[in-house]
């Protein structure tokens, strides 16, 4: 029995023990206790439901054959077929589907690993899949999604994700992969494309959704001067969609995003006047940083209500309040 193996047996077993007292036990009612195992229970059980185990298993196998994959994992063809059918197996079947086909990327999380890993402990999954996998809900976005959409030449070495839930600590390494997460209410999780990475499903964040974001938080664009080389590049490229980039501000709700956004277009040339002036027109009162993460010196611009606190991207003709 592998150690996976025999830790699945344990955690069924005490799974099977906290339902009986859930159902039959008295010493505890009305305690309050035993909630937070409940609570633990119910999302591993929401997790592995036979439908989903028998996906897992039929994804894993993919063009080989029923009999080379039982071999490989210790179990009979007819019931490697009863499980990709919906059947559960019985615990000694299912501890050495997983034992064989998991690998721990951290505490509490395991992956799948391909049948063609020769060496399935030495394996490594693709980050992008490891983001979708532990910070869901969420998308990848910023830096590496302008990456992905040809909008820098820049390569960064850090994946940034955005979940909708409280990720700590937000700056994480798993199988030697660095991960920067940003959390944002699940309500702001929109913009986002589906894409697949080993047949696995992940989101990315669109082209439009990527520069709204950057320009919100120029640090995950790598800063403002970057961050102005991808909206450049976005206004040069077949994505360029100007409503878009209205429709999702609007959607954001904030009217920094316009004050930045029509600056750097304005300064840049990269848009009509119609444009221009539907960012001035959601710009809101107050004068914002141009770059929230760099001292609060530089020139204001009264037609943005905007401090451009980045030297190198200063009008040449400055407005002062």
């Amino acid at each position: 029995m592998s150690l996976l193996h025999g830790v699945l047996v344990q955690v069924f077993l005490r799974l099977y023990t906290l339902r009986n007292q859930a159902f039959h036990g008295g010493a505890t009612y009305g305690t309050g206790r035993g909630r937070k195992q409940i609570k633990h229970g119910s999302f591993i059980m929401a997790k592995i439901t036979l439908q989903n185990l028998g996906t897992i298993v039929r994804r894993k196998r993919g063009n080989q054959g029923l009999r080379a994959t039982a071999a490989e994992i210790g179990t009979s063809a007819p019931t490697l077929s009863r499980i990709e059918s919906g059947k559960m197996p019985d615990l000694q079947t299912f501890g050495k589907i997983y034992g064989e086909w998991l690998v721990r990327v951290r505490r509490g999380w395991y992956i799948c690993v391909p049948l063609e890993a020769s060496e399935p402990g030495e394996w490594r999954e693709d980050p992008w899949i490891l983001a979708a996998t532990l910070f869901s809900p969420g998308y990848i976005g910023g830096w590496s999604a302008a990456e992905h959409w040809g909008l820098t030449d820049q390569i960064f070495r850090v994946i940034y994700v955005v979940s909708g839930r409280k990720i700590t600590p937000t700056r994480q390494t798993i199988q030697g992969n660095d991960f920067l997460i940003r959390t944002v209410p699940e309500a702001g999780l929109f913009g986002t494309r589906r894409i697949w990475r080993r047949r696995v499903p992940v989101n990315v964040s669109d082209p439009h959704r990527t520069v709204i974001d950057i320009i919100d938080v120029p640090a995950s664009g790598g800063g403002s001067l970057h961050t102005f080389e991808v909206l450049q590049a976005y206004f040069e490229s077949e994505h360029a969609d100007r409503a878009k980039l209205l429709q999702y501000g609007d959607q954001l709700g904030r009217g920094t995003v316009f004050k930045r956004l029509g600056y750097l277009v304005e300064r840049a040339g990269l848009a009509d006047v119609d444009f221009i002036n539907a960012c001035r027109n959601r710009i809101t009162r107050g004068v914002s940083l141009l770059d929230p993460d760099a001292p609060p010196k530089g020139s204001i611009v009264t037609r943005w209500n905007l401090r451009v606190n980045t030297q190198r991207l200063a009008p040449e003709r400055v407005a002062r309040a």
